[in-house]
């Protein structure tokens, strides 16, 4: 048999001067049958070198070609799992940094006298004195979200709102204290004197939606067809109190059909006091016709 790598004459399956490994056709052709059948079956075969086979054999020879055809073995990838996990790290890690940045530019609602201070660029005696006078009308200095602070000359206004009440409220600071401070048009603080808390000059948007549900079970009681009332949204209706008085008045609307089946629209108008523990319907106007 010819060796086909080196070209020498031999007998047997290795080439006894280079280590090559030359199978008979018999032996070719069922390596080529195994191999078609499995192709994982003969990996072990790719991964050996065929001159380890012709050392086994021929333990007495050692050849340095032989040894120039150990074959390397492939280095395994690394796993994309961990790959995404480092990166799902990193991007939390990022996403918190950030968080924090905006945090310390600010982005938070400010109710420390020292922080309203640095951020508005304001003296701290002010500032205090805005969070004192929130107090003195009946707030929660942290219930409030400042809305804008803007100075002209030695005044500085103070635009805040609080979830409980539909207006804003304007505070109004010279001298480094709080001269003023109102809710929609009602008077709280003037010249530094306390006029009344909020909840004796108003309401709260709870209570402005207890009072529409009183007045539209009383005129439901008086419709022709009381099913087919819509009355108007509550934030249509107006009510306003008296600064004076106290008394809370407004007026709204609703459409119902009357006798004949036909939807009308009626205005109605009403007052109410504020009692020890509720509201009290003082009076009702419906459609120019005192009711109560």
């Amino acid at each position: 048999m010819k060796c086909p790598k080196c070209g020498t004459q031999f007998d047997g399956n290795f080439c006894p001067d280079c280590g090559q490994f030359v199978p008979t056709q018999q032996e070719k052709f069922k390596m080529d049958i195994d191999w078609s059948k499995s192709d994982t079956g003969n990996q072990h075969l790719l991964n050996q070198p065929i001159t380890s086979q012709w050392q086994q054999h021929n333990p007495h020879i050692q050849n340095s070609k032989v040894q120039q055809n150990q074959v390397i073995q492939p280095r395994r990838k690394k796993s994309s799992k961990i790959v995404l996990i480092i990166l799902t790290i990193i991007f939390v890690i990022f996403l918190a940094l950030m968080i924090a940045a905006i945090s310390s530019i600010g982005g938070a609602n400010p109710t420390d006298s020292k922080d309203i201070a640095k951020k508005y660029d304001i003296s701290e005696n002010l500032a205090t004195s805005f969070i004192s006078s929130v107090e003195q009308i009946g707030l929660n200095p942290k219930d409030i979200e400042i809305i804008d602070v803007t100075k002209e000359n030695d005044q500085v206004s103070f635009q805040f709102e609080h979830k409980e009440y539909d207006d804003s409220f304007t505070a109004i600071g010279k001298d480094e204290k709080i001269q003023e401070l109102r809710y929609f048009t009602f008077s709280l603080i003037e010249n530094e004197n306390l006029i009344g808390t909020v909840q004796e000059k108003t309401f709260t948007s709870d209570e402005k939606v207890h009072m529409i549900a009183i007045v539209e079970t009383y005129i439901e009681s008086i419709l022709k067809a009381p099913k087919t009332a819509e009355f108007a949204n509550p934030i249509e209706w107006k009510l306003w109190q008296d600064q004076s008085t106290g008394i809370i008045m407004g007026n709204g609307y609703v459409d119902s059909e009357n006798s004949f089946g036909a939807m009308i629209r009626s205005n109605f108008e009403f007052t109410f006091e504020r009692g020890s523990e509720d509201f009290e319907l003082t009076s009702l106007t419906f459609d120019g016709e005192k009711i109560l």
